[in-house]
């Protein structure tokens, strides 16, 4: 997944719903990776400057 805001396509092949809480974390450094079809992973920030905890 690729956020628009770092150049990703607006299509449905590139849509993840995410709840609120989650959305902020992709908003302040953590990032999303798929492991299949239908698993994701949320991966904390490796700069130790970017807080690990829950927003």
């Amino acid at each position: 997944m690729t956020p628009y805001s770092n150049g990703g396509e607006t299509n449905l092949n590139d849509l993840v719903f995410v709840c609120r809480r989650h959305h902020h974390m992709l908003d302040h450094g953590w990032t999303l990776t798929q492991g299949n079809e239908s698993q994701w992973h949320f991966n904390p920030p490796t700069d130790p400057s970017i807080p690990r905890g829950p927003p």
